[in-house]
């Protein structure tokens, strides 16, 4: 579980993240939607330590992150993986060696047969085992982003962040990544946090959403209940979507 309080974030003159709280589940894939520019991004990077807010409190099972010690921040982040929204891939290494970078860098206990089992064991289970010799520039966008997620899960994370997961792929695939997503969520019991605009994403896997606007968390709610918001800036939002608008007409 993430919590989170109070959280403010300023930029010269622009403030960016206004008194942000919420809970993030255990074991639930966790949504932050919003228009651009509502502070998606910042509350993110907050929330994983690239920012440190202004004000605030940041618990990841009641461990507190922000404000604390390098050392303390390192214990906690090696427990975090993160899916880039560009994959974020080594050009110049094989599969197999990008998802075994965050093996290389944190666990020098591990032996290299114990390093190889695991790396094997990912790229299994995101079904892409027979593509662990090829190079980044010879797989699709949906392969590039299965890497991207056995990369974020090898060190065994419990926390896993998803930046815009389905940024540049057709629907077929995002599906594809949507419910990879939410069956390694379950299975682990890992506490997902996934950036998204995609409705359809919203309306599969949001079993946990929260709605920005204007730096602020206006609503939070499940994809069970999200159509029946009287939030009139998340209606807008949510009926800008064609899709949204035909199923309310049906």
């Amino acid at each position: 579980m993430i919590e989170f309080s109070h959280l403010n974030k300023t930029f010269g003159d622009k403030q960016v993240l206004k008194d942000v709280s919420g809970v993030f589940e255990r074991g639930k894939t966790n949504l932050i939607i919003g228009t651009s520019g509502t502070g998606k991004s910042v509350l993110l990077k907050c929330l994983v330590g690239i920012f440190e807010p202004d004000a605030g409190a940041i618990l990841y099972d009641q461990r507190k992150f922000n404000g604390e010690s390098n050392d303390r921040k390192q214990e906690i982040r090696r427990d975090i993986g993160m899916l880039f929204q560009g994959g974020a891939l080594f050009d110049s290494k094989t599969v197999e060696e990008n998802v075994m970078f965050p093996l290389t860098i944190l666990a020098p206990q591990m032996s290299k047969s114990e390093k190889n089992d695991r790396v094997d064991y990912c790229l299994k289970r995101v079904g892409l085992e027979k593509a662990k010799k090829l190079m980044p520039s010879e797989i699709s966008g949906g392969m590039a982003k299965r890497v991207g997620i056995a990369r974020a899960i090898v060190m065994q994370s419990k926390y896993l962040f998803c930046d815009e997961p389905n940024s540049g792929l057709d629907p077929l695939t995002s599906h594809v990544i949507d419910e990879l997503i939410e069956d390694i969520t379950h299975e682990y019991n890992i506490t997902t946090v996934v950036v998204t605009h995609d409705m359809n994403s919203v309306l599969e896997i949001g079993e946990n959403i929260m709605y920005m606007y204007e730096g602020e968390n206006v609503w939070q709610g499940t994809k069970d209940n999200i159509l029946q918001t009287t939030v009139k800036p998340l209606q807008d939002f949510l009926f800008a979507n064609k899709l949204i608008r035909d199923m309310e007409r049906n």
